[in-house]
C-alpha cells in the first residue's frame, strides 16, 4: 500500500517527465526537420544527373527561379530555366 507521501512524490515525478517531453518538443520538431532537410532555406535541388567523373548537372529552384547548373571539372556554367511560353 502507498502512503501519501510515496503517492505524491509518484506524482511529482510524472509531473516533472511530462514537463521535460513538453519542453523538448520544439528540439524534436528541428531535428526532424534538419534531418529532412526541410529548411527554411530558400535553395531546393529538384534533380541532379551525374554527366562524367568530374561533373553534375543540377536543376535548382531559387526563390521561385529555376536554373540549371553545371558543376565540376575546371568551371562552372549557370544557365536559366526557360520560362512557360518562352520561345526559343
Amino acid at each position: 500500500m502507498m502512503t501519501s507521501f510515496q503517492l505524491a512524490q509518484s506524482l511529482v515525478v510524472l509531473m516533472v517527465v511530462l514537463g521535460a517531453i513538453v519542453a523538448a518538443r520544439p528540439l524534436i520538431l528541428r531535428w526532424g526537420n534538419m534531418r529532412t532537410g526541410a529548411s527554411a532555406s530558400p535553395f531546393r535541388i529538384r534533380g541532379n544527373l551525374q554527366l562524367d567523373r568530374a561533373r553534375r548537372l543540377m536543376l535548382i529552384d531559387c526563390e521561385g527561379q529555376s536554373v540549371l547548373l553545371v558543376v565540376g571539372g575546371h568551371n562552372d556554367v549557370i544557365m536559366p530555366w526557360p520560362e512557360k511560353g518562352a520561345s526559343s
